[in-house]
Parts: C-alpha cells; sequence; structure tokens
C-alpha cells in the first residue's frame, strides 16, 4: 500500500501528470443561457462560471468578474476582458467529452512501434479538436458576459455625459487634457479595437476549421456506409448468381439511390435470395 501511495505521490508531483489527472476529473463546463442571465442577475450567475473556469489558466492569478457591491473602474473591467479574450488553458481532453463525441485516446504504450506512431497521430488530432472547441466554449462565455455587462453600458453613460456637458462645466470641473494624453487614449482605442478584431478573427479560424473537421468525418462516415452497403448488395446478387464485374458501377449506384432507397432495394435483393 505504501509503494502504491508514493507513486501516487509521485506522478502527481509532475505538473503535466497533475493537469491529464485533474482533466479526468468531473466538471460543469455547462454555458447559463443569456434568458438566465437577464432574470438571475449578471454577476450572480456568471461570477460562478468564470470562477471555476479560472482554474484552467495557464497564467495565475485569473482576475474575478467583480460584484454589484464593488464597482470596479474602466481600466479594471478593460483588463478583466482582455485577460479572458486572451485565454490559454492547460486543460487536456477528458472523459466525458470524448463519451459524448465517440470518441476514444488510443494507450501508445503497450504497442508496437509503427502502431504507437498512428496512435499519436490519431490522439493529436483528437486533442486538437477539443482545443478549438474548448476556445469557442470559453470565448462565447466571454461574449455572453461583454454583451449583458451592466458596468460597459453606464460607463458608456458616464463618457456621452461628459461628451453633451457645457464647456463652461467642463472647463471649471477638469482642465482641457494634453497631446500627450490624447495621444495615449487614441492609442488605447486603437489598441481595443485591433484587439476585439483579432479575436474576432479567431473565432472565426477556429470555426471553420471545426467545421472542416465535422464536414470530414460526416464524408469518410459517408464512404464507409456506401462500402458497407456494397459489399452488402454484392453479396446479395453472387447469391442470385449475378456477378458485377466492376465495383465502380456498384458505387455509383450506392450513391445515387441514397440511404433510405437503397437499404429498401437491398432488402427486396434479399428477399429473392431467401425465396
Amino acid at each position: 500500500t505504501f509503494s502504491l501511495l508514493k507513486e501516487a505521490y509521485d506522478y502527481l508531483s509532475e505538473r503535466r501528470c497533475r493537469e491529464l489527472y485533474e482533466s479526468t476529473l468531473p466538471f460543469d463546463d455547462t454555458l447559463p443561457s443569456e434568458e438566465l442571465v437577464r432574470s438571475a442577475g449578471f454577476f450572480r450567475v456568471l461570477g460562478p462560471v468564470f470562477g471555476r473556469n479560472g482554474k484552467w489558466s495557464l497564467r495565475q492569478p485569473v482576475p474575478a468578474l467583480g460584484s454589484e457591491g464593488h464597482l470596479q473602474g474602466k481600466d479594471e473591467v478593460q483588463a478583466f476582458y482582455d485577460f479572458w479574450y486572451a485565454f490559454e488553458s492547460w486543460r487536456d481532453v477528458g472523459p466525458s467529452w470524448l463519451r459524448r463525441r465517440g470518441l476514444e485516446l488510443h494507450d501508445v504504450w503497450c504497442v508496437h512501434r509503427e502502431v504507437r506512431r498512428q496512435y499519436q497521430k490519431e490522439n493529436a488530432k483528437i486533442r486538437l479538436k477539443f482545443e478549438a472547441q474548448e476556445r469557442l466554449r470559453i470565448l462565447a462565455l466571454v461574449d455572453l458576459a461583454h454583451k449583458l455587462d451592466p458596468r460597459l453600458p453606464r460607463q458608456e453613460g458616464r463618457r456621452r455625459a461628459d461628451r453633451h456637458r457645457s464647456p463652461s462645466a467642463s472647463a471649471s470641473a477638469a482642465p482641457a487634457p494634453s497631446a500627450e494624453e490624447r495621444a495615449a487614449a487614441r492609442q488605447r482605442r486603437e489598441e481595443e479595437e485591433r484587439r476585439a478584431k483579432e479575436a474576432a478573427e479567431e473565432r472565426r479560424l477556429l470555426t471553420e476549421e471545426i467545421r472542416a473537421e465535422v464536414q470530414r468525418e460526416v464524408r469518410e462516415a459517408l464512404r464507409a456506409e456506401v462500402k458497407r452497403q456494397r459489399k452488402r448488395l454484392q453479396s446479395a446478387l453472387a447469391r442470385l448468381g449475378l456477378r458485377v464485374s466492376k465495383v465502380e458501377l456498384l458505387r455509383m449506384l450506392c450513391m445515387d439511390l441514397g440511404k433510405q432507397r437503397l437499404e429498401e432495394f437491398i432488402s427486396d435483393v434479399e428477399q429473392l435470395v431467401a425465396r
């Protein structure tokens, strides 16, 4: 027992091993709906969601969303969204994610070298797909918060009120910004716009990557189904004494008929064989 405990301790002492282990533990990665956030409260609903997802961040500490009673300044709010839009996760593929998609990671240790290479490639593809979907999940959470954050309209209202304030009141309230301050403000706006464009482009690329992967999987599944049905039809025709020399003709027939009509056609042929 002691040797097993020591082995487990040594394994979990390594950071990457501990991350792999923690990634296998149950975790609630669901996101609340916009209706729930509006009805139950922005901070009350989204605060715990950001809190539990922050554990996966490579960068620590993770800025908190805040609370209704603690009004954060513009810089704090902007720093929060800058951090989460550039979120970097160490999370690895978990068993629940694999089960939902009917996937499985291969054991690469107890196999031949050639098989190990193939398994490593397949595992890498699965991890790449997980990382893309995990990134989209975090971006969806941040987009939801940014859309419904009550502090952002409030700050925009303050800026709008400042712009419409009378010149005499503005002059008495605060001195006019210097050229350096105006340049710094302009640079901050340009930086915010650049980051927003980069985030939008990253979301677009990730979405296209996942769409291409899904389309590829659909095509592969369709080819596998056509191949299975072709062999089934070829076997039924052979039992009737009919031989099709050109396999390509059978493949084209299977593709043209479609799944339902092909099933009906093969069933009819198999019924003829049974007679």
